[in-house]
C-alpha cells in the first residue's frame, strides 16, 4: 500500500519557486536551504517551507530534502528555470507515479468527473481521506503544465507531445545570445555599369525586437540584400 505523502499537496505552480530562486540568484549552483527560504521571506523551518521542499523534490525539479544543508536543481528543475524550456513541466508532473497514472490511464480523454477520478485514486492506493487532496493537486499541476486543457470548450487530458506542442516547445529550450535592441548597419550600394554616378553610401538604423529569433534576424538581412544591394 503507498504512503499518505505518495503526492505533493503544494501544486506545481508553488513548487517551482525554489528552482526559479536557485536559478535566480544561486546561478543554477547549489544553494543554503536557510539562504533560499530568506530569499522567498519564509521561515525555513515551518511546516509549509517543509512542503514546499518536499513537493518540489517529489515534482523532480530540485534535490535534497527539507533538512539538507544545501537545495539544487535538478535536470528537470534546470530545464525549466535557467533554460525556460515549459515542456520541463510536463516532465515534472509526470515523476508522481499516482499522477502519471491517472494521465496514461485518460490520455486524449475528457477529463472524468471529481466521482470517478477520486475512485481511481483510491483504486491507486489513496487513503480515502486523501483522495480530494490529491484530485485538487493533480488539477492544478495538471492545469500548469498543460497536460489538462480547454479544447473546444471542454477540459481534457492530453497526451505529453500534445500538451508540448500547444506550448510551442516541441524540443528543449535553446539559449539564444543576446542582441543589441538598436542595430545599424551600413550598406554600400554600387553603381550600375556604364554609370557615370559615384559609389552612394547610405546608413540604416534598424529597431530590433528584443525578443526576435535567430530566423527574424537573417530574414531581416536577406531582405536588405535582396532590394538595396542585388535589385542593382
Amino acid at each position: 500500500m503507498p504512503a499518505r505523502g505518495m503526492f505533493p499537496t503544494v501544486p506545481l505552480h508553488e513548487a517551482v519557486q525554489i528552482c526559479k530562486v536557485i536559478a535566480e540568484k544561486g546561478s543554477g549552483k547549489p544553494m543554503r536551504r536557510l539562504d533560499v527560504f530568506q530569499e522567498l521571506r519564509r521561515s525555513p523551518d515551518s511546516g509549509p517551507s517543509r512542503t514546499l521542499v518536499t513537493a518540489s523534490a517529489s515534482f523532480g525539479l530540485t534535490s535534497g530534502s527539507y533538512k539538507a544543508d544545501f537545495l539544487q536543481l535538478t535536470d528537470i528543475g534546470r530545464r525549466y528555470a535557467v533554460l525556460g524550456d515549459e515542456t520541463a513541466l510536463i516532465d515534472a508532473v509526470l515523476q508522481v507515479d499516482v499522477f502519471k497514472r491517472f494521465f496514461e490511464t485518460y490520455k486524449n480523454e475528457t477529463l472524468p468527473s471529481a466521482t470517478a477520478a477520486r475512485s481511481f485514486f483510491a483504486d491507486s492506493g489513496v487513503s480515502a481521506d486523501r483522495t480530494e487532496a490529491c484530485l485538487e493537486s493533480l488539477l492544478a499541476s495538471g492545469r500548469d503544465s498543460g497536460l489538462v486543457a480547454e479544447v473546444s470548450g471542454t477540459e481534457r487530458v492530453l497526451s505529453p507531445e500534445h500538451a508540448a506542442e500547444r506550448k510551442g516547445h516541441g524540443t528543449p529550450a535553446v539559449e539564444i545570445p543576446k542582441i543589441q535592441r538598436d542595430e545599424k548597419e551600413t550598406v554600400d550600394i554600387p553603381p550600375k555599369k556604364d554609370s557615370k554616378l559615384p559609389p552612394l553610401n547610405i546608413n540604416l538604423e534598424i529597431h530590433l525586437p528584443a525578443d526576435a529569433t535567430p530566423e527574424v534576424y537573417d530574414a531581416i538581412f536577406s531582405s536588405m540584400r535582396k532590394h538595396l544591394i542585388d535589385a542593382g
